[in-house]
């Protein structure tokens, strides 16, 4: 019979509370970015909520070589739109991996105690 891994506690930091907890700190952090008139521009917020989970897919889409200051900025910006985008449906699937994992972490750790 093959023994099934339990997961500790670093694994739960890891897996739900340490993306939560970033995401929470950023959208704090940066709610005067994209609340406009009292009211929230979510495309915004989902850009800028998804950049640290695209910061390596952002120039992987386009290397600024070739261009001016121009066109380098320019490239630099859309490649830092694009992570964001990217990193925004990330952002989506951490926070429901993390809401599904802490029922399993607690049905796993403390209902079936071997």
């Amino acid at each position: 019979m093959a023994k099934i891994a339990r997961p500790g506690f670093f694994t739960l930091f890891e897996n739900s509370i340490f993306p939560l907890l970033i995401l929470a700190l950023l959208y704090f952090l940066c709610k005067p970015l994209f609340v406009q008139n009292d009211k929230i521009n979510y495309l915004l917020a989902w850009i800028i909520l998804g950049i640290p989970f695209g910061l390596q897919k952002m120039f992987v889409w386009f290397v600024p070589h070739g261009y001016g200051i121009g066109g380098t900025v320019g490239v630099f910006a859309l490649n830092i739109i694009i992570g964001g985008v990217i990193g925004g449906a990330i952002a989506v699937w951490r926070i429901a991996y993390a809401v599904y994992y802490i029922p399993c972490f607690i049905h796993l750790r403390v209902i079936t105690r071997p």
